[in-house]
């Protein structure tokens, strides 16, 4: 990969380099992106962290598989709805309305679409390949788009406006899901952490910061590995959960919970420093 560092002093040069297949050009206060339109061999392209709004030079990079575009000022996808041979794109943090472009874009596994405020995802729908997607803080309520994604194994929704996810029972080899900041189990608390098809399939949950006071509910849930976490909820135990055999690590840094110290509960912790020394010693590799 060819990596520039800023301040950008020749980019006027790089359409000479018509050779390319991998180019980083993050963080150089770039906003006209008319060379790339040389690179017809190139498969990587990292343009996070710049001013560019117009994608149009993107058109005929056929070949690209990957492209970051995080943190820009992108409104339209339209020029890059026919590089067919994406699997992963990044447009998080742009100021992107919809996604209809991105309908024909089949290869795709990796999406992240985070912090596009009112984004309309409708244009997910055909996306059958995706198995990882990132919506978080898109101001989402509706997960209807998603439900026949059936490759989906990760999905973050986190600092959404979800009340509730009962469309995600298609999913069925969902792994991760994460729901932080967000309403999920206000009107019909935990209904769906009854159905077999999470109890079976979930390794991973975050459900931190939804007013959670119970956790009898997901009780069923043998299969998880990682709870994460139960902070800033009003838990005031966590004898339901202590059948969870898999589970490695519960984070719940709340105030009210019973803190447990017997060794029947050594995945558990009240404190982030405890959490940080237990996951080092046991070469756990996650990032908390």
């Amino acid at each position: 990969m060819f990596d520039f560092l800023p301040p950008l002093y020749t980019i006027s040069k790089l359409s000479n380099w018509n050779q390319l297949v991998s180019l980083s050009l993050n963080n150089c206060q770039v906003e006209q992106i008319n060379f790339v339109s040389a690179f017809q061999q190139i498969s990587e392209l990292h343009l996070q962290s710049n001013n560019i709004e117009d994608l149009s030079p993107l058109t005929g990079l056929i070949k690209l598989t990957y492209l970051n575009l995080k943190t820009n000022k992108v409104k339209c996808l339209h020029p890059i709805s026919n590089l067919i041979n994406l699997t992963k794109l990044d447009v998080n943090t742009n100021h992107i309305q919809d996604l209809i472009s991105l309908r024909q874009l089949k290869m795709l596994r990796t999406l992240d679409i985070g912090y596009n405020s009112h984004i309309d995802i409708w244009g997910l729908q055909l996306l059958h390949s995706l198995v990882n997607l990132k919506m978080n803080r898109c101001e989402i309520a509706d997960l209807s788009p998603i439900i026949n994604l059936i490759n989906l194994k990760y999905l973050t929704a986190n600092e959404n406006q979800l009340t509730q996810i009962n469309v995600l029972h298609n999913l069925k080899v969902l792994q991760f899901i994460d729901l932080q900041y967000n309403y999920v189990l206000n009107k019909k608390p935990y209904q769906y952490v009854k159905d077999k098809w999470l109890s079976s399939m979930q390794r991973e949950l975050n459900i931190s910061d939804n007013q959670v006071t119970n956790l009898s509910p997901i009780s069923n849930l043998v299969s998880i590995t990682f709870l994460n976490q139960l902070s800033k909820n009003s838990i005031v135990n966590i004898f339901p959960i202590q059948q969870f055999i898999n589970l490695k690590v519960l984070v719940c840094f709340n105030y009210n919970v019973f803190n447990y110290k017997s060794k029947q509960y050594i995945w558990y912790f009240s404190c982030k420093v405890l959490l940080q020394s237990y996951i080092f010693k046991r070469g756990i590799k996650y990032d908390y």
